[in-house]
């Protein structure tokens, strides 16, 4: 059974949309927090102040923690990671680019001791994951440029290992029990009324005041209570069922979106429902890939089929002497 659920041959597919979405995740999250990391590393950065960093974490390094005086220092390693990023993306040398995205994901997160959260964590960790699956060749089967220009022999690519799923799928399973089990070792949380304290917060948190909401103590345990039961158990483990998975990662999505629409915080929904890909099936891939295609057919056939170009390249006049409707082209 542990076999089959680490070595059954799967489809790449869905793997190498995952990569190409998260090199395009990883350029919007880095030219988001330009401005934070330029505060950190840029000239007269925090971390170029003598005093107010902090010692490095244990068993985590940086780049800047050995080289932090070089004026091009900070635009070097920004740049490499968004190249590697774009790379990542558009499917070009996928192993050295998951490599250097690692490096330099690792390299700007780690020293920043203000301003951070667990979502830039999760960005740490998908990058390590896509640096490993990366380094086994197991990413660039599809939507890439090298595969495409490539002389590959005709039929399919190879079956990968289920192994590189997995790695993804138990760390996002593992990320919600434990965010789940922490919550639930919390009294507030335990007692139901969690929420009703972060409604109260509506110069921080809160982008609305919901703390009209707070007078509903039924309402408050039951939110409170669903979002630790949907953490510690509805998605680690129905997850994993053919029947319960499409309305768990909908039910994901949804609570996701209910928390970036109500509540400020930074990048924690994006990275989430980007990482809901190591989910998808091949055939769930090919909807929409065809969905996606089509699309974009229509789009160009639109922009072809231009009424108003065409008003311009053929003129019809009607000649008021002659009722039979003689054209003419300008």
């Amino acid at each position: 059974m542990i076999n089959h659920f680490l070595h059954q041959p799967m489809s790449g597919k869905p793997l190498s949309l995952f990569r190409a979405v998260w090199g395009a995740f990883l350029i919007y999250y880095f030219l988001d927090t330009y401005w934070l990391l330029e505060f950190y590393f840029g000239h007269n950065g925090i971390q170029s102040i003598e005093g107010l960093t902090y010692t490095p974490p244990v068993l985590q390094w940086s780049l800047f923690y050995w080289v932090n005086d070089s004026p091009i220092m900070f635009p070097f390693v920004f740049g490499l990671a968004l190249l590697s990023a774009l790379g990542l993306c558009i499917g070009i040398k996928t192993r050295i680019c998951s490599v250097i995205s690692w490096i330099c994901t690792v390299s700007l997160v780690t020293p920043i001791s203000w301003g951070s959260n667990s979502a830039d964590a999760v960005v740490t960790i998908l990058s390590f994951l896509f640096m490993v699956c990366g380094l086994a060749g197991h990413t660039a089967q599809y939507f890439c440029l090298d595969a495409a220009g490539s002389s590959k022999v005709k039929g399919d690519p190879p079956l990968i290992p289920a192994w590189t799923y997995r790695l993804f799928q138990i760390q996002l399973c593992a990320i919600y029990f434990f965010s789940g089990l922490h919550k639930f070792g919390i009294a507030q949380w335990k007692s139901g009324y969690a929420i009703s304290n972060v409604l109260q917060q509506t110069d921080s948190w809160m982008r609305f005041d919901f703390s009209a909401l707070s007078e509903y103590p039924a309402l408050i345990a039951l939110i409170t209570t669903s979002v630790v039961l949907f953490e510690l158990i509805l998605f680690p483990v129905f997850i994993w069922f053919h029947r319960t998975r499409l309305i768990i990662l909908g039910l994901g999505v949804a609570y996701h979106l209910t928390i970036v629409l109500t509540m400020r915080v930074f990048i924690f929904t994006e990275v989430m429902i980007v990482f809901y890909l190591c989910f998808l099936t091949t055939k769930e891939v090919n909807a929409i890939e065809s969905a996606v295609t089509k699309a974009l057919s229509r789009l160009i056939n639109k922009i072809k089929n231009d009424p108003a170009e065409n008003a311009e390249e053929i003129k019809v006049e009607i000649d008021p002497a002659n009722q039979s409707g003689n054209t003419s082209r300008d």
